[in-house]
């Protein structure tokens, strides 16, 4: 697998518990914000952060290098080869009302080169559903 390039990542909701798996979502009606963790092998990897409510794509902000994006739905940072950072999420939910339950659903995109330009390709969009904390 070494020679494979390759991102993983994981997300947690505080960083005082980098084993805590972040749970789903009931919305409070505010911002809210959590970690994410994400590694590569071989290589500097580009990686695109985004995430979806419900399947509709969020407005976020992600600090990383001592410095905060604007708000975007998707944000590209950098991972050196053969390291893990973590990056911290701010995300403004554009759907939903206070005690709603809602699916949360990291969307990272591996290529953020790749141009959708015909039917039935793999694009490298590697979408992952994160499951509740037990």
């Amino acid at each position: 697998m070494e020679s494979i390039p390759f991102v993983g990542a994981s997300m947690f909701s505080s960083l005082d518990n980098l084993d805590d798996w972040y749970s789903q979502i009931i919305y409070d009606g505010s911002d809210f914000e959590f970690y994410l963790r994400a590694g590569t092998s071989n290589t500097v990897m580009d990686y695109g952060i985004a995430f979806t409510l419900d399947g509709v794509f969020q407005d976020i902000k992600v600090e990383y290098d001592g410095k905060v994006t604007d708000y975007n739905t998707m944000h590209i940072v950098q991972i050196p080869a053969g390291s893990s950072k973590i990056f911290k999420v701010m995300l403004r939910p554009n759907i939903g009302k206070r005690g709603d339950v809602l699916q949360f659903r990291n969307s990272s995109v591996s290529n953020v080169t790749a141009l959708v330009t015909e039917d039935n390709v793999n694009y490298a969009i590697l979408p992952c559903i994160l499951s509740p904390s037990p």
